[in-house]
């Protein structure tokens, strides 16, 4: 009782601390006969919350005519974090507007957020072969 407190290093209670960075916070007391104290202590906050990726819908198609193939074209996903900057790729090798064969094959992505935490999705890509085929007598 009686003691005055102080902060002399440090962020205020209901800041927001930076994430994977230590930052130290200090605090001096004085009590009324003049005794000083100290305390120190180090906050970290650690990003253990993954990034949020969702790739589009299943996707099925003819192929284009003469060909047993089709050029795919989709959005391509990007993946959200709850820190700043994640980063999405595509793992697969085919991407939007690529020639996709007849067929299943499957576009992958993955999104790396700053803490190194990953989400990846992947979607089938159906190229379906609707053409009759042709007979010369």
């Amino acid at each position: 009782p009686g003691a005055t407190r102080s902060k002399t290093a440090g962020l205020d209670t209901n800041s927001r601390f930076p994430v994977a960075t230590p930052t130290r916070v200090a605090y001096s007391a004085v009590d009324t006969s003049g005794n000083p104290t100290s305390c120190e202590f180090w906050v970290t906050v650690n990003d253990v919350e993954p990034p949020a990726l969702s790739c589009p819908n299943p996707i099925t198609q003819a192929a284009d005519n003469t060909l047993c193939s089709a050029v795919v074209t989709y959005t391509v996903p990007q993946g959200t974090d709850n820190c700043p900057s994640p980063t999405t790729s595509k793992t697969s090798t085919l991407g939007s507007g690529s020639v996709f064969p007849v067929g299943t094959s499957y576009i992958n992505y993955t999104t790396v957020d700053g803490a190194g935490l990953s989400t990846s999705c992947s979607t089938p890509v159906v190229i379906e072969d609707r053409q009759p085929p042709t007979i010369t007598c």
